[in-house]
């Protein structure tokens, strides 16, 4: 049980601060000055704030959705089954590895050069450390059922 905990601890940092940002954009839309109607300056900003709050909680939605199909897939895996991929497992592992792989070039370019890693927001490294042991869930997942079914 504990182990599984650590495993997906991961996963749960990286949906709470999903989370998180489209709480902070959804305060952001909220607090953007309403227009009146003869001030034509603010309607664009107010439209947009909500517009981008919108597309970024739908996004987080799909992510968080693919998530939990991850999850399920590997749990099914620790036991030992094969799963038959349907349409949404295989968008699901397609959304979270689109996700997570512009991760890799970053830590790689970080591996080279230390000294440009920032340090002031440690939400943001964290993240992107999640990103990379999602992607390596993913890839394990997929080379265990390839196992199993070779089995």
């Amino acid at each position: 049980m504990i182990y599984r905990l650590f495993k997906i601890l991961p996963i749960i940092l990286l949906a709470v601060s999903l989370l998180t940002d489209v709480a902070l954009n959804l305060f952001y839309a909220a607090n953007i000055p309403a227009a009146h109607p003869n001030d034509f300056k603010n309607i664009p900003e107010f439209a947009f704030g909500w517009l981008q709050a919108a597309v970024n909680g739908t996004i987080v939605m799909m992510l968080l959705c693919a998530m939990y199909a991850l999850l399920k897939i590997q749990h099914r895996t620790d036991k030992g089954e094969t799963v038959h991929f349907n349409g949404f497992d295989i968008s699901a592992l397609l959304l979270l590895a689109a996700f997570a792989l512009p991760a890799v070039p970053s830590w790689i370019a970080a591996a080279i050069n230390w000294h440009h890693i920032s340090w002031r927001e440690p939400r943001y490294l964290l993240t992107s450390i999640c990103q990379l042991w999602l992607l390596y869930l993913l890839c394990s997942v997929v080379y265990k059922q390839v196992y199993l079914r070779k089995k």
